[in-house]
């Protein structure tokens, strides 16, 4: 199962987190800023400042523990895209967009890099 962060303010802790299936809710509450009732409580739509990946909570580390680069080397780039890709696929599902294929977007990352290739 994947995890999310609903951040409200731009402290360490002041987010709540929800898992995949409360994402969609996320989404139109932060677009339309009606109040979103979650397992973990509720947040009016106005106050999301951002929806992120809640790595903590996926590997079951403490929720105040803070990240490192090795951290994110032992997660792992496919767990990363996946979590991405179901990011994007949600907001792309609300606004009627044909969602994207995890193949779809390692060739955006691979042409972004080769562009930057010396």
């Amino acid at each position: 199962m994947l995890y999310y962060k609903v951040k409200t303010g731009f402290g360490a802790d002041d987010y709540i987190s929800i898992d995949e299936t409360e994402l969609k809710t996320a989404f139109k509450a932060q677009a339309s800023g009606k109040i979103a009732v979650f397992n973990q409580g509720s947040i009016a739509g106005n106050h999301i400042i951002s929806i992120l990946p809640d790595y903590n909570r996926i590997m079951g580390w403490n929720r105040d523990y803070k990240l490192t680069g090795e951290d994110y080397q032992y997660i792992g780039q496919q767990k990363q895209d996946e979590c991405t890709l179901l990011l994007e696929n949600t907001k792309r599902e609300i606004a009627g967009i044909e969602p994207r294929t995890n193949t779809m977007l390692n060739e955006g990352v691979k042409t972004l890099t080769d562009k930057f290739k010396l």
